[in-house]
């Protein structure tokens, strides 16, 4: 598993995500761990970070899922 950097530059352990969401009205990625605890990741670069996520999970046969939320109405 690696460690990877986001957007925002924070860090995280691809092996500790439990799962990703992306709301496409929202201006937030966020991140679960499998601990419990939440990475939240702002900005314009967060739809890459999810594309990224999403590669990632492939190529290391990883469980999690990246789920992209569509607009609320």
């Amino acid at each position: 598993m690696s460690l990877i950097s986001l957007s925002d530059k924070q860090q995280i352990e691809t092996s500790m995500i439990r799962m990703v969401e992306l709301s496409n009205n929202s201006d937030a990625l966020v991140v679960h761990h499998i601990d419990g605890t939440k990475t939240t990741v702002r900005g314009s670069g967060i739809t890459g970070d999810a594309d990224l996520l999403d590669e990632i999970r492939e190529r290391e046969k990883l469980n999690y899922g990246v789920f992209r939320k569509p607009n609320s109405k």
